[in-house]
């Protein structure tokens, strides 16, 4: 009983290999079009996202511009002279 067991293992086992790599080369494959389409993005991203890293790298790049801005208006008031 216990040899009939081991026996089909080691028969079905070259089908199970098979599936398993092709299996995982689906995903690799399914990775590979995410990191070329959204720019190496691919760990991160999902379909529900509204925002990616680009666009708030954009968002933070501007807000951090507009704070310049104000402490420079702030560092060259003339304090009413």
């Amino acid at each position: 009983m216990n040899k009939r067991r081991i026996i089909s293992r080691i028969l079905v086992s070259p089908i199970i290999l098979a599936l398993l790599i092709f299996s995982y080369g689906l995903g690799c494959l399914k990775h590979f079009v995410k990191y070329i389409r959204y720019g190496g993005e691919w760990v991160t991203y999902t379909k529900g996202d509204p925002k990616r890293m680009e666009d708030i790298y954009k968002l933070l790049k501007e807000q951090s511009q507009t704070i310049e801005q104000k402490r420079d208006e702030i560092i060259n008031y003339n304090f009413g002279e």
